[in-house]
């Protein structure tokens, strides 16, 4: 998992990834929605008056579990440790209030009610630290993300093979954005006839009921010669 992490940000770099919430969204989470068992967290304390000193921050994760009353979440956040590059688990929990605004990483000017947030779901939260709490904000319904190699292209779709040797039917329309990514600093818009055979790409967006990953954006990159 840490893998696609490192490859997503290598590939599509903080520009194209702040289409998705932030320069380090793909990142940070382990990419590929974990499953989750749904655990009740510990009753949220009571809500603090707003004159409490606050500090903001934000967190990237996975939801691990959501409390039965949805008033919290816990998030598992990934990172690798700076001195012995192994990769560190820490789980958030965040409490939830009528105020916390949730929106999908693609429609922010939608606001969802806490109940589409889900267990399994990647997301970034924006909190306020009250009196030792993480109270959210802002919680950003993040995609999907896939990498691989483009084995074939059809009629507004193409497969690639993933680094497991998985194979993915991946899913396009006229409203999926694309990337040609020239190198690490140096990427461009791109098109799906630009898309080679053997590219590597790395896509965003969701996996349907049929199994199929429906993209809304893809990067695309020429293999080392």
């Amino acid at each position: 998992m840490i893998f696609k992490s490192l490859t997503a940000r290598a590939m599509l770099g903080a520009g194209v990834l702040s289409l998705v919430g932030g320069g380090a969204a793909a990142a940070s989470s382990g990419i590929l929605p974990m499953a989750a068992a749904a655990t009740q967290a510990s009753p949220a304390p009571a809500r603090p008056a707003p004159s409490s000193r606050a500090q903001r921050d934000i967190v990237r994760g996975v939801v691990q579990s959501v409390s039965d009353k949805r008033d919290s979440i816990v998030v598992e956040t990934r990172h690798r440790d700076a001195s012995t590059r192994a990769v560190v688990k820490d789980d958030v929990t965040i409490f939830l209030t009528n105020t916390t605004r949730v929106v999908r990483w693609d429609d922010r000017g939608h606001q969802l009610g806490l109940d589409a947030i889900k267990a399994g779901e990647r997301v970034r939260v924006r909190y306020v630290v009250r009196d030792g709490n993480k109270y959210a904000a802002r919680v950003v319904i993040l995609p999907e993300v896939r990498a691989g190699k483009v084995d074939s292209k059809g009629s507004g779709q193409f497969t690639i093979t993933t680094r497991a040797g998985q194979t993915l039917v991946v899913s396009v329309t006229s409203s999926t954005k694309y990337f040609d990514v020239v190198s690490r600093h140096d990427r461009k818009p791109g098109s799906f006839a630009a898309m080679n055979l053997g590219d590597r790409v790395v896509v965003l967006g969701k996996l349907d009921a049929n199994g199929t990953f429906d993209a809304a954006v893809v990067a695309y990159r020429q293999p080392a010669r």
